[in-house]
């Protein structure tokens, strides 16, 4: 097993950081949607999936 450097433990540690909000960005937003709004889970999954995917594509063109 290769050891890794600073570098990459930092960037995965970032990485990993990034994934656990998101993820408990959508656990969150999932429980106030579904109690203010009485949305379904279905609903509201796709609403996080949409604002995932729609805000890796405003990245993707901010690289351009």
């Amino acid at each position: 097993m290769t050891k890794l450097s600073k570098k990459q433990k930092k960037k995965y540690s970032w990485i990993m950081f990034w994934i656990f909000s998101a993820v408990l960005f959508i656990n969150n937003t999932t429980q106030l949607l579904q109690s203010w709004i009485n949305l379904t889970y279905g609903q509201v999954t796709f609403i996080a999936f949409a604002g995932i995917i729609l805000s890796l594509g405003y990245v993707l063109w901010l690289k351009d």
